[in-house]
């Protein structure tokens, strides 16, 4: 089997194709890194204008309200100095939380948080004392849910860290680590991993390597399944390449960084598919750069042995490139236009690639059966290949 083992490797960086995807995967670290500081200044700045018109929003509510009381109008409502007041101070601290969103300077991330808390605490209150409505908050851009999670978040930031960071794209090593396991980043880097994997038995097929190999006695199971050894090892190694250089080159320029840097999500408490009894979840920012990894080596592990059994199948380099850039698609369709309750973020396997949508469980009845599904379809995508190429005829 080692000698197996040493000849595919032999073959695979023989490749052209592979090469060349080999050279765009060492160089994507230091992609990934100028697209992170091109999105550092840029998110500060996206912030501080929400905020700052959130605060314009609030202001010509309370003037609004004024203008009314003070011309007696027939619209006035019995709460009304209650509401002027209210969005007064959301006014104030939404112009705070932008003025100093747009220094862009660690040591007013403090401050930030400060006057974050206060404004979801001051939507939380009104809304328990029936003073707004949920409509209300929707016009701000709020859910009851987001408030209470950034209510949370915030207390908790400001009761365990000395050093909180508000930008997502705050370049340090555990920071810029994590956001390789995140959002479309993630989705770039498995299709690179895959495109160079997915045609490594279909490539000796048409090139009639098979012919020759066979003639040695060799057996076919022994034959697939180091190739499936070869791509487990090598995606695993460039998964860990691109992991460790980002980490690396972020922590020369930016620090570590923190590594239970808490990352709150939403859980269900308990283990039953009828339970809506939510809470929030802290977990540390290492635990969720781990669980990111070895999410991708499993998801690429999944594609690359679906495509192994189409390629045995259908013996067509075309259809085999296009299924995987295929399925890769309809991954980042459905996790970008439909919901968390979808039925099919529950029954496509792929809806489960970012960490994310693992740690804020919303269903738990979505993520059983997602957890069910992926378990019996790389089962499946595993066993069936060495099943099926000790049947099949290779000539043919």
């Amino acid at each position: 089997m080692s000698k197996l083992v040493r000849l595919e490797l032999y073959r695979f960086f023989k490749n052209t194709k592979n090469r060349v995807i080999l050279v765009i995967i060492l160089v994507y670290p230091f992609l990934l890194f100028a697209w992170l500081e091109h999105q550092s200044g840029s998110y500060m700045k996206i912030q501080s204008d929400l905020h700052m018109n959130q605060s314009r929003i609030a202001n010509i509510r309370a003037l609004t309200l004024m203008r009314a009381k003070d011309d007696n109008s027939i619209n006035i409502v019995s709460n009304n100095d209650q509401l002027i007041t209210f969005f007064q101070e959301v006014s104030r601290n939404e112009l705070s939380a932008g003025k100093f969103y747009l220094s862009n300077d660690q040591k007013n991330y403090k401050f930030i948080n400060t006057s974050l808390k206060k404004i979801y605490d001051l939507y939380l209150n009104a809304l328990d004392n029936e003073l707004i409505s949920d409509q209300v908050i929707l016009e701000f851009g709020y859910t009851r849910a987001d408030l209470e999670a950034g209510a949370f978040y915030s207390e908790y930031l400001d009761e365990n860290l000395e050093t909180i960071y508000l930008n997502k794209f705050e370049i340090n090593g555990f920071n810029a680590t994590k956001l390789v396991f995140s959002g479309q980043n993630l989705l770039v880097l498995i299709l690179l991993i895959v495109l160079m994997l997915s045609d490594i038995y279909l490539k000796d097929l048409l090139e009639g390597g098979y012919k020759l190999i066979y003639s040695l006695q060799i057996d076919r199971r022994k034959l697939l399944l180091s190739k499936l050894i070869v791509a487990l090892v090598i995606l695993v190694i460039l998964i860990l390449y691109v992991t460790l250089t980002v980490f690396l080159v972020s922590s020369v320029i930016g620090g570590y960084g923190d590594p239970e840097y808490p990352i709150v999500s939403t859980s269900i408490n308990q283990f039953y598919l009828s339970s809506n009894e939510m809470s929030f979840q802290v977990t540390p920012i290492w635990l969720y750069i781990l669980i990111g990894f070895i999410q991708i080596v499993l998801v690429c592990s999944t594609l690359v042995y679906l495509m192994i059994l189409v390629s045995i199948s259908i013996k067509s380099l075309s259809v085999v490139m296009g299924a995987s850039l295929g399925i890769l698609f309809f991954t980042f369709f459905i996790n970008s236009m439909m919901p968390a309750s979808s039925i099919w973020r529950a029954i496509f396997p792929f809806s489960y690639i970012y960490v994310e949508n693992l740690l804020n469980v919303n269903s738990i009845s979505n993520l059983t059966i997602g957890f069910l599904i992926n378990l019996t379809l790389t089962s499946l995508f595993i066993g069936a290949p060495l099943t099926y190429i000790s049947r099949i005829d290779i000539g043919d």
